[in-house]
């Protein structure tokens, strides 16, 4: 009972936390590898693309970072299909409710 718990937390949110953490902005000057994954998600698939460096061609500082990313893990992860139009135009809506809010003094100064 709890296994299927588990393998249902999993198959709704398969990702470990922290995501990842940019720690270079020379992550955009260089050409990448892509390492794409295909998910499935809450009945539908989501596409996974990770980013390394190129171990041939790597940033003059990355060494200071290399031991805590031996992959050459770059810290950009991105997902495609992650939400669903309905989701999204729920959270923006959502967005819209919250700063309506905030413009008309909603919140206590310094919470919205």
């Amino acid at each position: 009972m709890e296994s299927e718990s588990k393998d249902k937390k999993q198959e709704i949110f398969p990702l470990l936390l922290p995501l990842y953490v940019i720690t270079t902005r020379d992550s955009f000057a260089f050409d990448l590898i892509e390492k794409v994954t295909i998910l499935k998600m809450n009945g539908r698939e989501v596409k996974k693309t990770e980013y390394f460096f190129d171990p041939r061609a790597l940033p003059s500082n990355f060494k200071a970072f290399q031991d805590k990313f031996p992959d050459f893990r770059v810290g950009v992860t991105t997902y495609t299909n992650f939400f669903s139009h309905e989701e999204l135009s729920a959270i923006e809506e959502r967005c819209f409710e919250t700063e309506s809010k905030f413009f008309n003094n909603h919140f206590l100064p310094m919470t919205g």
